[in-house]
């Protein structure tokens, strides 16, 4: 789009444009490339609806919209040239607003890239992803933290710890189908062989001579994951088998880990602003206390930081301060912790 600070794209994105409607085509390629003459068009403000109701860690693309529309009023497919176009309506309304922010970002372009027409471009979008390096490492932690039984010493009991995430997008832009992240030396180049290695799969990579034609064909799979891809390889096809299964119950697993997720996210977000709040503006003492036990008898376990933020649905950064004056301070009072955390910060 252009001149688009000269644009009222809230006032865009509530033009219905006599949408929703319906369209017979008749011409026999597009009737054969969407397979059937149905079409359907839906206004600006339905494509920012679902792109709101996007969570927190997920993605979605402009195409499985089209398909979400398509499915849900009976038309053979979705407009496409309006479908790119409404999107970036509702991504840049949303720029434009100060509140109710719409996550344009976690919606991609129809071959699962970044959209260079949102506010900021490309990087724009990057930034808002780097979360998932982040991310990933919180995973790996998370992973390592119950490898070992609380007291145990001997390191060398640990196992090896890939942590793999699948993107639907090029986190890195350099066209890989998959990037291997381990821990090096800056100086030297040695490789510090801890065992700990974090992968990041692009389902839309351009470098399909150096990867497996198996690992290529899951990575299309799990894009897709319709009934009629055919899988060439027995693991691929024990994969599909559970996910079919999964499918068959009107997809209730897939639907309950979403909710799960998203209900996770909600309270430590809530819980995170609290924290925040507190500090700010003074949380009750009671409600540090109740923190400051919870936290006492977990360490009395021998848990360890991740360990403890997990069971309380944190994020080790919003606990680690409290954390390490609760464990420099064991002995004295909750009151007495709380009185020193409070100085502190």
């Amino acid at each position: 789009m252009a001149n688009e600070d000269k644009k009222d794209f809230n006032a865009m994105l509530h033009d219905s444009k006599d949408m929703p409607k319906f369209q017979t085509i008749t011409d026999q390629k597009s009737i054969e490339k969407y397979g059937g003459s149905r079409m359907y068009f839906a206004p600006p403000i339905y494509y920012d609806k679902v792109m709101k109701r996007i969570p927190y860690g997920k993605v979605i693309t402009v195409g499985k919209i089209r398909e979400y529309f398509a499915k849900l009023n009976g038309a053979d497919f979705t407009e496409p040239i309006t479908a790119g176009i409404f999107v970036s309506i509702a991504a840049w309304a949303s720029y434009q607003r100060s509140e109710d922010e719409t996550p344009y970002w976690r919606t991609l372009k129809a071959n699962g890239e970044l959209n260079a027409k949102y506010p900021g471009g490309i990087e724009a979008q990057k930034e808002n992803t780097k979360n998932l390096p982040h991310r990933s490492r919180f995973y790996q932690a998370l992973i390592d933290s119950k490898l070992l039984d609380p007291g145990e010493i001997d390191f060398s009991k640990m196992k090896d710890c890939y942590s793999i995430i699948i993107a639907p997008f090029d986190l890195f832009g350099e066209g890989l189908y998959q990037y291997t992240f381990q821990m090096n030396c800056n100086e030297t180049g040695q490789p510090l062989n801890d065992g700990a290695i974090r992968i990041f799969l692009n389902t839309h990579g351009q470098n399909p001579e150096d990867i497996s034609s198996e690992l290529k064909e899951l990575l299309y799979y799990m894009e897709h994951t319709t009934e009629d891809i055919f899988c060439s390889t027995p693991r691929l096809q024990e994969i599909k088998k559970h996910v079919n299964i999964v499918k068959s119950s009107e997809e209730i697993g897939v639907k309950y880990m979403q909710e799960w997720e998203e209900k996770i996210l909600e309270k430590r977000k809530a819980r995170a602003e609290g924290l925040a709040e507190g500090r700010a503006e003074g949380l009750a003492e009671g409600d540090y206390f109740r923190l400051i036990q919870q936290i006492k008898k977990k360490i009395e376990k021998s848990k360890n930081l991740i360990q403890i933020a997990d069971e309380l649905e944190e994020t080790p950064e919003n606990i680690e301060s409290l954390y390490h004056c609760i464990k420099d301070h064991f002995t004295l009072e909750n009151k007495d912790i709380y009185k020193l955390y409070k100085d502190c910060n």
